[in-house]
């Protein structure tokens, strides 16, 4: 009779940190099994070979939690020309792993993925007709083809300045230390990104002139 060779498979994505032991008659088998792993991205595997006991000693593991950021800006960004490219700016982390803000604008990741951006700016306009604002996102210091988008903020009334919040989302694929950008231009320097701080009657947050997350949707390594 030819020998019994067992063949174990295991599928992710994702399995919890145990030990994988073969048994035969609540013996360990004294023959080398033949495991054969089925699996995408989503788990970490490590092998130690036990020639003593006939063994190998299987270590599966859940890979880290995606990597993230999220940062806003508490400063009012101006526009010192109009129909000029400039970078908005965030200079407050609230809490990040694996993403940082380099040079005050880079959106800066330190581990391959596909990452989703999401932004929201607090944008005014003081003059008293309708002006516009583009955002647009550049990677690596060049423009991201077809990411642009232009809105018209109201104009002030009332006494009151125009506000407008845009806020959308991009999915880009990265490597290691890449970084993302937001960039805008307006067509009237009475338009810029406004920070309020903290008021009262009611009681409410600072309004940062610049909101951004970003978190890791899909593990590349």
């Amino acid at each position: 009779m030819s020998d019994f060779i067992p063949e174990l498979k295991l599928f992710g994505p994702m399995v919890t940190t145990g030990n994988i032991s073969i048994l035969t008659n609540s013996a360990s088998l004294k023959t080398r099994p033949r495991i054969n792993f089925v699996s995408g991205a989503g788990f970490s595997i490590t092998a130690t070979d036990d020639a003593t006991n006939y063994k190998t000693d299987i270590t599966i593991g859940g890979k880290a939690a995606g990597y993230y950021g999220s940062f806003c800006d508490t400063t009012t960004q101006s526009a010192a020309a109009a129909n000029t490219a400039y970078t908005m700016t965030l200079n407050t982390t609230v809490e990040a792993n694996g993403v940082s803000i380099v040079s005050g604008s880079k959106i800066t990741v330190a581990y391959a993925g596909t990452y989703n951006l999401q932004f929201s700016a607090q944008v005014e306009n003081q003059n008293v007709q309708i002006k516009d604002i583009d955002i647009w996102l550049s990677k690596n210091g060049t423009n991201v083809t077809n990411s642009n988008t232009r809105l018209s903020i109201p104009e002030t009334h009332g006494g009151t300045h125009g506000h407008s919040v845009p806020a959308w989302n991009f999915v880009m694929t990265l490597a290691a230390n890449d970084y993302l950008q937001l960039n805008w231009s307006v067509t009237n320097t009475d338009v810029s990104l406004k920070y309020n701080a903290a008021q009262t009657s009611p009681t409410r947050p600072a309004i940062p002139s610049l909101i951004v997350t970003i978190n890791q949707i899909a593990n590349l390594a």
